[in-house]
C-alpha cells in the first residue's frame, strides 16, 4: 500500500531526476577560438537551456511547478599578447515559470502565479591561457558585467470576490540592475587550429 505522502516523495524524486537529466543534457557550452597568439581574435559564447517540472501532493496541499529558461552569451576577444586576451560579451536570457497550488481547506482553494523574466546586458573580460598538453589549454577568466532584468508576475485564484493587496498584487513588474564580478577557471580543447570546445 502506498500512502499519499510516500507517493508524493516518489513523484518529487522522479521529477528531480528528470530536471537534473534535462539540465545536464541541454546545458551546452561551446566556444570557438583562434589560436592564442598575439594579434589573433576569437568569437565564442555559451548557450544554456533548462527546464523543470515538479509536483507535490499532500493531504492539505498540492502544487505543480513548471519552468523553462534560455540564456545566450556571445563574446569577442583579442589577444594583446601571447596567451592573454581581453574582450567583451553580451548576454540575453528569457525564462517562464508557472506555479499552481491547491489548498482544499482554504478560500481561495486554487492559486496560480505566472512569471516571465527577460534579461540583457554586457560585460568585459580578461583571459589568460596556459597550455597543458598539445591542443589542450587551461584558462583563467576574470569578468565584470552589467545585467538589466524585468520580471512580470500575474497572480490569480478561483475566488471571484478576492481583493488583491499591495502585499499580494494581481500584477507586478520587478526591475533589477545587476553588477557582477567573477573569476572562473576553464579548459579548452582545440579540435582544429580555429575551433575549440
Amino acid at each position: 500500500m502506498i500512502t499519499k505522502n510516500h507517493a508524493s516523495k516518489n513523484l518529487k524524486n522522479e521529477n528531480m531526476k528528470k530536471a537534473v537529466l534535462i539540465s545536464m543534457a541541454l546545458l551546452t557550452i561551446i566556444t570557438c577560438y583562434s589560436q592564442t597568439k598575439k594579434g589573433n581574435n576569437f568569437l565564442g559564447g555559451q548557450i544554456s537551456l533548462h527546464g523543470n517540472t515538479n509536483s507535490n501532493l499532500d493531504t492539505s496541499y498540492k502544487s505543480d511547478i513548471k519552468s523553462f529558461g534560455l540564456q545566450l552569451n556571445p563574446g569577442y576577444g583579442h589577444f594583446i599578447k601571447d596567451n592573454f586576451a581581453i574582450g567583451f560579451n553580451l548576454n540575453f536570457g528569457i525564462s517562464d515559470e508557472t506555479r499552481k497550488s491547491e489548498y482544499p481547506n482554504q478560500i481561495p482553494s486554487k492559486r496560480e502565479i505566472k512569471s516571465n523574466l527577460i534579461s540583457y546586458g554586457i560585460g568585459g573580460f580578461t583571459r589568460y591561457y596556459k597550455k597543458i598538453v598539445d591542443k589542450f589549454y587551461f584558462y583563467l577568466n576574470g569578468e565584470v558585467s552589467y545585467t538589466y532584468q524585468i520580471e512580470k508576475m500575474v497572480n490569480s485564484n478561483n475566488d471571484p470576490n478576492y481583493v488583491f493587496t499591495t502585499y499580494y498584487p494581481a500584477n507586478q513588474n520587478v526591475q533589477t540592475n545587476i553588477i557582477s564580478i567573477q573569476i572562473a577557471p576553464g579548459v579548452v580543447y582545440f579540435v582544429t587550429s580555429k575551433l575549440g570546445i
